[in-house]
């Protein structure tokens, strides 16, 4: 196991660590000369106006794309889990996205949001609609990029979804079936609870991805339209860092990302993985 626990520890372990010692440090990037300033870089950032509002873009963009596109997720998962070439075709064609990068779907939906040549104001428009400035207005801008991932992600969670099901024995719904047991309550009391495993590790994951979305917003609204509407948290730390050349405020930035969730996730370990039920 050493080299890859050398390959581990030179670009994990070590970033992290020198990256540590840069939020401790002032540097502009430009100048071999650092500074050590102790925790003025964490007091700025904590105190910043524009960090107050990227953490709460970062919190609603995070809760409103993962619990979409995992309610959405489930939902596809549901009606689409009989073995059908219907249903086949569906679900690749609903996969297709999540395996596109980031970089491709945010241009993609730049042209297709367009509020003057967009096919989605277009198709509002014939239907008697008025069009919607999708990312230009600061009260919907945010939303439009929760849409988008949604649009991307919904894919993945309902493949994970399938392979969880799959895993639930038919026997069991047979049983529940013959005690008198309908749809409704097979859903809630066999479904739900032995999806639990597949449920919690997407909530896991969704959590920490979307606290790391970046090229939506750097390609899409750079942080826009206005009053910072858009900014999430890396966006912030790559403004910061490469843009006014604060690397130790970057770092500190990076940092609290990092511990704010390890905090969320240990939470959703300590409160949440007793209520999975992991079957033998």
């Amino acid at each position: 196991m050493a080299p890859a626990l050398l390959v581990f520890a030179v670009f994990f372990y070590f970033a992290l660590g020198f990256n540590i010692y840069l939020s401790l440090s002032s540097w502009n990037l430009l100048s071999p000369e650092r500074h050590f300033v102790g925790l003025a870089n964490y007091r700025a950032v904590l105190t910043s106006p524009r960090f107050h509002r990227t953490l709460w873009n970062t919190i609603l963009y995070t809760a409103g794309s993962t619990a979409a596109s995992m309610a959405t997720g489930l939902a596809l998962a549901l009606g689409l889990r009989r073995v059908t070439r219907f249903a086949r075709l569906l679900q690749g064609a609903l996969f297709a996205p999540y395996i596109i990068s980031w970089v491709s779907v945010a241009l993609l939906w730049l042209w297709l949001l367009d509020p003057q040549y967009g096919l989605v104001d277009a198709a509002l428009t014939r239907l008697g609609l008025p069009a919607v400035n999708w990312l230009g207005a600061e009260s919907i801008a945010l939303w439009s990029l929760v849409l988008l991932t949604v649009w991307k992600a919904v894919g993945y969670d309902m493949v994970t979804y399938l392979a969880g099901l799959q895993a639930i024995p038919s026997t069991v719904y047979e049983a529940a079936a013959l005690d008198g047991a309908g749809a409704g309550a097979q859903l809630f009391r066999i479904t739900l609870p032995l999806l639990g495993p597949t449920i919690f590790f997407l909530l896991v994951t969704s959590v920490i991805f979307s606290f790391e979305a970046f090229d939506i917003v750097n390609i899409m609204t750079q942080g826009g339209p206005i009053h910072d509407a858009t900014y999430l948290f890396v966006y912030f730390i790559y403004v910061v860092g490469f843009q006014y050349f604060q690397i130790g405020q970057a770092a500190a930035a990076s940092i609290l990302l990092f511990l704010i969730l390890f905090v969320l996730t240990v939470l959703e370990f300590r409160f949440l993985q007793r209520r999975v039920h992991y079957a033998s």
